[in-house]
């Protein structure tokens, strides 16, 4: 049986992507969202949203948020009949 395994690790707002799952707080364990939108903003902050929850970060290019990154493992199980 396949399983995922999610790792959370630190980003550059400016490397995501949409699609991405992300948090302003790498530890945070509640309040990730996808990334449906990236925007530049007129004072040159990045600003990254889901639009359909109004979720959002916004930083400078180089700042850190975390990404959560997923791996599909084989745990060495049957799949369930």
């Amino acid at each position: 049986m396949q399983r995922t395994i999610v790792q959370v690790t630190r980003m550059r707002i400016i490397d995501l992507a949409v699609g991405d799952i992300v948090n302003n707080d790498p530890t945070a364990t509640t309040g990730w969202f996808p990334i449906e939108e990236i925007r530049r903003l007129p004072n040159g902050d990045i600003n990254v949203t889901n639009v359909a929850t109004r979720d959002s970060v916004m930083a400078r290019d180089y700042d850190i948020v975390g990404v959560q990154v997923t791996k599909r493992v084989d745990d060495g199980m049957p799949a369930p009949a």
